[in-house]
């Protein structure tokens, strides 16, 4: 693993991490902001780019499939 792969793992870990935090969440949909509503929205958010990059990576396979 590179450098630059290090630093975009760590932007997307930040920001999922500010994600956790924004208040609007858990005042629109009437949330506790506790530890174990953090841990079940990292959680949620992850669940969110895994699907996406599964995503990309089967375009990306199949594209490179039909050449």
């Amino acid at each position: 693993m590179n450098k630059q792969n290090k630093k975009v793992e760590l932007i997307l870990y930040n920001n999922v991490l500010n994600l956790t935090r924004n208040k609007l969440i858990y005042t629109k949909f009437g949330l506790l902001d506790s530890f174990h509503n953090r841990i079940i929205l990292i959680f949620f958010h992850i669940s969110f780019i895994l699907i996406k990059f599964t995503k990309i990576k089967n375009k990306s396979n199949i594209q490179g499939f039909d050449q």
